[in-house]
């Protein structure tokens, strides 16, 4: 069911398996504050509907922010997350291999009690972020 859908973001949640499909936005033009929004309306959804398994396509969003700004907003979702229902993170990566870098960074000196991993295409998310369900 989608429980949000516009230009920038779409939220995708399937009740019977509590999972969260995120397309990514894109961030290019967007001031640190509406791109700050855009995150939080994702938590608030993951709270809302007490989400287990997040599904995030990151595969085709465009930054076009500086790198700051961009740490900025990964680190506040990144601190945030564990404070959530979410258990499994599965993520499908861009081809920006210095995006990636700096994910995987930030990702690894949180502590949290997610399992988080990236794939390179939804099947094989889908099938570790939900592996005793047929998808």
């Amino acid at each position: 069911m989608i429980l949000y859908q516009n230009e920038l973001l779409k939220l995708d949640f399937q009740p019977s398996q509590r999972l969260l499909e995120i397309t990514w936005p894109s961030f290019e033009g967007r001031s640190k504050e509406e791109s700050k929004l855009i995150i939080t309306r994702v938590l608030n959804a993951i709270n809302d509907y007490e989400v287990n398994y997040l599904l995030i396509d990151a595969k085709a969003t465009n930054l076009g922010i500086e790198i700051s700004q961009f740490h900025d907003l990964a680190s506040f979702f990144i601190t945030e997350l564990p404070k959530t229902s979410v258990k499994r993170v599965a993520r499908i990566s861009t081809y920006d291999q210095n995006r990636e870098q700096l994910v995987n960074h930030l990702a690894s000196g949180q502590p949290m009690d997610i399992d988080y991993s990236n794939f390179t295409n939804k099947t094989e998310a889908l099938a570790w972020l939900l592996p005793e369900q047929i998808i």
